[in-house]
């Protein structure tokens, strides 16, 4: 009889081990599963704050612009107004469609909406051809005024 309690015993103490063995694991793995969750929350988390400084950066370059447009265009139209050149009509008529774009370009900032890190990335390579067309065609109407 006392072989068989010492038998139990043991085989008692072996599967008490054994499982203890098996919860540590266990837990090990959820303490690792916790942190890998820190550290993607945390790279998402400076992902998203990185995108937002570079959309706010962004969009305090294309202000400028846009008001260093704005000041060109008054400046040329205070210019052609004192002219007497021939096609001063021609030129009053660019300058109102380039005013028209500048004020476009604005309104499409402005209403631009927070979205995703992609859509960002497409509509700043987008608006940055049409500042560029538009700051090419500004520079284009002052080089032909000057000739």
């Amino acid at each position: 009889m006392k072989k068989s309690y010492t038998l139990l015993t043991v085989l008692l103490s072996a599967m008490f081990f054994g499982n203890m063995g098996c919860v540590s694991g266990s837990t090990e793995k959820m303490k690792n599963a916790v942190v890998e969750t820190d550290e993607v929350e945390k790279n998402v988390t400076e992902a998203k704050i990185e995108y937002l400084a570079d959309m706010e950066d962004y969009m305090k370059e294309i202000n400028t612009k846009i008001s260093e447009n704005r000041q060109s265009i008054t400046e040329f139209k205070v210019r052609v107004s004192n002219s007497k050149k021939e096609g001063k009509v021609e030129y009053e008529k660019r300058i109102n469609d380039l005013e028209m774009k500048n004020k476009d370009v604005k309104r499409k900032m402005d209403e631009y909406k927070t979205e995703s890190k992609d859509k960002w990335s497409a509509f700043k390579i987008e608006f940055s051809h049409d500042m560029d067309e538009l700051s090419n065609a500004l520079k284009d109407l002052t080089v032909n005024s000057m000739k």
